[in-house]
């Protein structure tokens, strides 16, 4: 993302830290920098699945990315993310996934009538003395899932809303 025309200027200069996939000596640092953020008084955003889908499911959550909060004693305050039509139905034309480019997903965003984001906030999690990262990142993940696919069943597999 980082070497993206505009979109990759812009996150850089919002603070985004940027992590190179699968990197565990860069995942490291980027950790580092993240508690620092936090220690600093600001808040940080992860997006712990570390890709994109189109939207109808929750993938497995990364526990590393969530490591700088439990570090630095800070909460975890868990949102979920759906795009919708007016009447409440999945909107895909946000989904940038699979072999979608940057401007196709941009196109259809533009060429959508109406898009609702809908942001839901989980309660904050404390992290001291809370449980390990693992067990942390499936209970926001189960959180999110439940908000997200209310009647779908948990756990580690692909959910799908209904």
């Amino acid at each position: 993302m980082r070497n993206w025309p505009v979109i990759g200027w812009l996150a850089a200069r919002n603070d985004t830290v940027f992590l190179r996939r699968g990197s565990c000596g860069h995942a490291r640092i980027i950790n580092a920098e993240i508690g620092a953020q936090l220690d600093g008084g600001r808040n940080v955003a992860v997006f712990p699945e570390g890709t994109t889908t189109d939207g109808t499911r929750v993938l497995h959550f990364h526990a590393a990315l969530l490591q700088p909060a439990i570090a630095s004693g800070h909460p975890e305050q868990a949102l979920a993310i759906r795009y919708l039509t007016p009447d409440g139905r999945h909107e895909r034309a946000p989904a940038y996934d699979g072999d979608t480019s940057l401007g196709q997903c941009l196109a259809r965003i533009i060429a959508t009538r109406a898009l609702v984001t809908r942001i839901d906030t989980m309660p904050a999690l404390a992290t001291e003395n809370g449980p390990p990262r693992r067990e942390l990142a499936r209970i926001v993940r189960d959180s999110i899932v439940a908000v997200v696919t209310p009647t779908a069943t948990r756990g580690d597999r692909q959910e799908h809303p209904p």
